[in-house]
């Protein structure tokens, strides 16, 4: 008799969870969608990894990915840092998250002289993205002082990460990309947040892309 989803659970031959696994993928969008060029490779990784007969929290973990609920990469990822549980995992992946983060701010999400130049184009304030009104037909939906900005993603925002300095307390400045990257079709535009002391980019709210 063929596998189903439902037969996705603990005790299970690995052979039999994988079978399960694909019956229970491509229904739908709240399923995960695969290719066979896709899964083959996951599928040789996981039949290495899995333990048979799989237990219970592979059996629930594989369920969340069929469901969309984790990335099947992470599942693998997991899998190769056995025993450590699903949970102990997750922590250990957002403090990797983290620090990768971090050390993106210690370099900026661009270069410095055109966060520089967007702080000195009086020009460019006063136009309000230039660039981005020929993509967008209207920016009246985005923030166009910093007041707006703060308000529209203050929520989001978060501190310095060397000094401890408070959103509000942060530069907020309009972010336009140079205009050789909207030609090139890697545009950005919208609201970066500054520790002007620190010297640290902090916080990129895209509006606008190519």
């Amino acid at each position: 008799m063929a596998s189903t989803f439902h037969d996705l659970r603990p005790g299970v031959s690995i052979d039999e969870a994988l079978d399960a696994f694909r019956a229970g993928c491509n229904i739908g969008a709240e399923r995960l969608f695969i290719t066979e060029s896709w899964i083959g490779p996951r599928f040789d990784g996981l039949r290495v990894l899995l333990t048979d007969p799989i237990t219970s929290e592979e059996a629930r973990v594989l369920r969340e990915a069929v469901l969309k609920h984790y990335r099947l990469d992470d599942v693998i990822e997991w899998l190769e840092h056995k025993p450590i549980t699903w949970s102990e995992y997750e922590t250990l992946r957002d403090r990797r998250a983290t620090r990768r983060w971090l050390a993106l701010r210690e370099v900026g999400y661009f270069p410095w002289e055109d966060v520089q130049a967007c702080q000195q184009d009086a020009v460019r304030e006063a136009e309000g993205m230039r660039q981005a009104p020929a993509l967008l037909g209207s920016v009246e939906e985005h923030a166009h002082t910093a007041d707006d900005a703060k308000r529209a993603y203050g929520s989001r925002a978060v501190p310095c990460s060397k000094c401890g300095a408070s959103p509000d307390k942060l530069t907020w400045i309009r972010f336009t990309s140079p205009a050789w990257t909207w030609k090139k079709l890697c545009g950005r535009a919208g609201w970066l947040t500054i520790c002007e002391s620190c010297h640290l980019q902090i916080d990129f709210f895209k509006e606008v892309m190519n």
